[in-house]
């Protein structure tokens, strides 16, 4: 994803286009049920942000099913904001986030308390109306409709985050989760088959263990559903005929012509401290992971199925001191096996890329035992 600007600027120029097919991602990232799942996911249990829940009601299968235009979708966002909803659904909500007594300023439920009364009542000076609620100035009566959509939407999720401080077994939780995804989209939505798949898989997966009849927490089914949802997608589309974005490991044993590897600097490879409760890290034995194997195995498939050209891009330099910065161990050993015959070091002066447009960039060339300089 670092790299997405640096693809599109190279893949879709104003002169030239390029075919670029980006390969190795995620089921999330290319099904927008699956991305909506995710997103309705990570609500229960949180504090219900303003963000959170407004990714989730401004989905496009949402807004689909509710009929919720462009229009209606900045409406949302401009109620939301006057109202200035911060967090929490209403102060039950807030008291299962472990803050009892603190009043219902700032909830959803609030905000649109104050969006109907607004849209209901003459505009007048602020005071509080029925209930202590203070109507919110200059909203017409044609926002009404708008108002009731996030009203529906935020009911569903409020109901969804309720059942959620409940321990159930997996195939209610997989109804429960199958519910709301029809209140959002609707039952005959046809992009939900991706996460309808999921909950299918999860059901089957408890048959006939403890599981099945056994409470569990909603967090632990959550956690089952996200790492599937961010499994690889399906064949990868590698040896199409086009440029092809991925990550390393599909490309075992796949020839390219020219191969590039963006980004090879310290940070993205190199072995990190094992985690504390990890102790197959921290005492290695025969046929255990070895991490900094797995690297130097992918480098060096680079290496082989690049046919005619292996570029490889790092940060050559520090963008706030200029100093050199040393070439991580796994790129430098194969540097060093190759013997160096023909090596390129390019930075640009700005420090934004490589290669700039906007500043001179310096390139060090080695050929032929032989090292040149040059802007």
């Amino acid at each position: 994803q670092r790299t997405v600007p640096g693809r599109d600027a190279v893949g879709h120029p104003a002169t030239i286009r390029l075919p670029l097919v980006v390969a190795d991602r995620g089921l999330r990232e290319v099904s927008p049920g699956a991305e909506l799942l995710a997103a309705l996911l990570t609500l229960p249990g949180s504090r219900c942000g303003v963000d959170a829940v407004l990714t989730v009601a401004g989905h496009p299968l949402v807004r689909a099913f509710l009929k919720a235009d462009d229009d209606i979708a900045a409406t949302w966002a401009n109620l939301v904001d006057r109202t200035e909803v911060r967090w929490g659904l209403d102060a039950s909500h807030r008291v299962r986030r472990g803050l009892a007594g603190i009043p219902e300023i700032h909830t959803w439920k609030c905000g649109l308390e104050r969006m109907l009364l607004g849209a209901m009542l003459p505009d007048a000076a602020p005071r509080a109306e029925l209930g202590g609620v203070v109507p919110l100035a200059d909203v017409d009566t044609a926002d009404i409709p708008a108002i009731a959509l996030l009203i529906r939407i935020i009911a569903v999720i409020q109901r969804l985050e309720r059942a959620a401080a409940d321990r159930r077994p997996v195939g209610e939780w997989c109804d429960t989760i199958e519910e709301t995804l029809a209140d959002l989209c609707g039952r005959e939505c046809g992009d939900l088959s991706e996460p309808l798949t999921c909950l299918r898989r999860l059901r089957e997966s408890a048959a006939g263990t403890a599981a099945e009849a056994e409470a569990v927490p909603f967090d632990d089914v959550r956690q089952v559903l996200i790492g599937w949802l961010d499994d690889k997608a399906g064949r990868q589309p590698l040896r199409t005929g086009s440029i092809t974005a991925t990550s390393m490991v599909p490309l075992r044993g796949v020839p390219f012509r020219v191969v590039c590897v963006i980004g090879y600097d310290d940070g993205v490879v190199g072995v990190s401290e094992a985690e504390g409760d990890d102790l197959v890290a921290r005492q290695q034995l025969v046929g255990d992971v070895d991490v900094r194997i797995d690297e130097r195995r992918a480098l060096l498939d680079c290496v082989l199925a690049a046919g005619d050209r292996l570029v490889i891009a790092c940060t050559g330099q520090n963008i706030k001191t200029n100093e050199t910065i040393p070439l991580v161990t796994p790129l430098a050993e194969v540097m060093k096996a190759l013997g160096n015959q023909h090596v390129l070091i390019v930075h640009s002066d700005d420090g934004l890329d490589e290669i700039s447009i906007a500043a001179p960039t310096s390139v060090a060339e080695l050929k032929d035992g032989t090292v040149s300089n040059y802007t």
